[in-house]
């Protein structure tokens, strides 16, 4: 089995190609710098050195690929990302449709089940892109629209470490988190167990939600202060723009931050969450195994 990872080395692209490698699968990780060559070599991977927007590059890369795990990195660096990312995807499809690879692993995010979210939107349409082309094409489609990684809340040591926490996040809902490691083994499983067509020749089109954990700011505030012995630690609401003007001061497009932060805003956090809390028949939301407590943990040791 030869499975096609695009991300580079990024948390989840990494996590998942050291994955499908110790597995066995013939792991080709896509990445833009030969930099990255040794270290896609250290977890078992072959890497490939190109352009995602280079279609021979793109054509050479994915022949003879049983499974494509697509990721396209977001370029918060760039104004107008929505045009650059679109435009990537239609080129992807195109390759993939070429070879009929038979199994298509997208990555997208909660919130994408309709337009009008703000800068998450690109996902929404990528969506469609995805299914309009490739239904019929291909044996499985699966959207995988994942809640807030772990991760993100690297970003809070600091601030832990001073005893305030600066975000836009309302304090008084409910949100959700994954970590890494859940998602590589979810999507992993895809990759080397896909679903196999029906009778009537459909491909095989779903989409799952995942999720390790939910906490509402004030127990994550709580949490933070446990794990790091902060008892009087206090987060502190601040706005889009501020949290933006930050970002922008790390050579991030301001306009592009704002964008995202709009879709993660209060304003935004309902219906970004609604069919994840939905607890429909017809959506799937898979728990992972990790609570939000266990990385928090991880962070203070190897902080």
């Amino acid at each position: 089995m030869k499975a096609v990872i695009f991300g580079s080395t990024g948390n989840v692209s990494k996590q998942l190609a050291t994955k499908l490698a110790k597995d066995g699968v013939e792991t080709v990780v896509i990445t833009r710098s030969a930099n990255k060559v040794e270290e896609i070599k250290a977890f078992g991977a072959i890497p490939a050195v190109g352009d995602i927007n280079d279609e021979e590059f793109l054509l050479s890369t994915l022949k003879g690929a049983d499974s494509v795990f697509v990721l396209i990195p977001l370029p918060l660096a760039v104004a107008n990302f929505f045009k650059v990312i679109n435009k990537q995807m239609e080129l992807i499809v195109d390759v993939i449709l070429k070879f009929k690879v038979p199994n298509v692993v997208y990555l997208s995010s909660i919130g994408a089940h309709k337009p009008g979210i703000g800068g998450l939107d690109f996902h929404y349409y990528n969506e469609q892109i995805l299914k309009n082309k490739l239904n019929g094409v291909l044996n499985s489609l699966t959207i995988v629209r994942p809640s807030r990684f772990y991760t993100g809340l690297l970003v809070n040591l600091p601030e832990i470490e001073k005893g305030e926490i600066n975000s836009f996040l309302d304090k008084e809902k409910v949100h959700s988190y994954v970590s890494l490691d859940d998602m590589a083994d979810i999507i992993s499983d895809i990759i080397e167990h896909p679903p196999k067509r029906g009778k009537d020749d459909e491909t095989i089109s779903k989409t799952i939600y995942v999720e390790s954990d939910r906490i509402t700011v004030h127990e994550l505030t709580k949490l933070y202060a446990k794990v790091f012995d902060k008892p009087d630690l206090k987060w502190n609401f601040i706005s889009i723009d501020k949290a933006a003007e930050e970002m922008a001061k790390h050579g991030f497009n301001k306009d592009t931050i704002s964008s995202i932060f709009t879709s993660l805003s209060p304003s935004s956090h309902d219906e970004l969450h609604s069919e994840l809390y939905s607890n429909r028949d017809d959506v799937t939301v898979i728990k992972g195994k990790h609570p939000l407590e266990e990385l928090i943990t991880q962070m203070k040791n190897t902080k």
